[in-house]
């Protein structure tokens, strides 16, 4: 974020095991995080806003991580954001490891509604994430990734220590 935005609210939705430790990350951050679990708000980490449905993070947050088990909930989880009334959700980041068929579908059906997609399948698992660790491996538009990269590329505000990443193109 750069100096005169707003501060950006973080949806999260997927708050297992690698969720639960990407949120802590989000919160260490200093990040406003609203998030949602299938299981219930126990799940909800302290510090964030418990969302009591997919429709609620898309109506609180500017930007939604997906944390799921498969494309077919990446997909499900997309349809409620985009059917939201009141949505303000404009950039989904999922982290979900759910094949490029499934990526390719979620995106197109966020891209219908006006909201930009980046695919982030991470490597390291929950140990990487809670050590800040993890290999994010990203693509979408230069827009949507510039938009959701952690923070800005100064020199004097690296990205956070442990974010190895690489840029793939927009899959066509």
């Amino acid at each position: 974020m750069t100096a005169g935005e707003a501060p950006v609210t973080v949806g999260f939705v997927g708050l297992g095991n690698m969720g639960g430790a990407l949120t802590a990350n989000v919160l260490g951050a200093g990040l406003d995080l609203v998030a949602h679990d299938a299981a219930g708000p126990r799940r909800t980490p302290p510090g964030a806003v418990h969302a009591a449905d997919v429709a609620h993070v898309a109506r609180r947050a500017d930007v939604v991580v997906l944390s799921l088990p498969d494309g077919t909930a990446s997909e499900a989880v997309a349809r409620e954001i985009v059917a939201a009334p009141g949505r303000r959700t404009t950039h989904v980041v999922d982290t979900s490891t759910i094949g490029v068929s499934a990526a390719r579908s979620v995106a197109a059906l966020l891209a219908a509604s006006g909201v930009a997609h980046v695919d982030a399948p991470v490597s390291g698992g929950v140990a990487g994430a809670r050590a800040r660790t993890l290999a994010v491996m990203y693509a979408g538009s230069d827009e949507a990734c510039a938009r959701v990269e952690p923070g800005p590329r100064r020199p004097e505000r690296p990205p956070p220590p442990g974010w190895a990443t690489a840029r793939g193109s927009p899959r066509p």
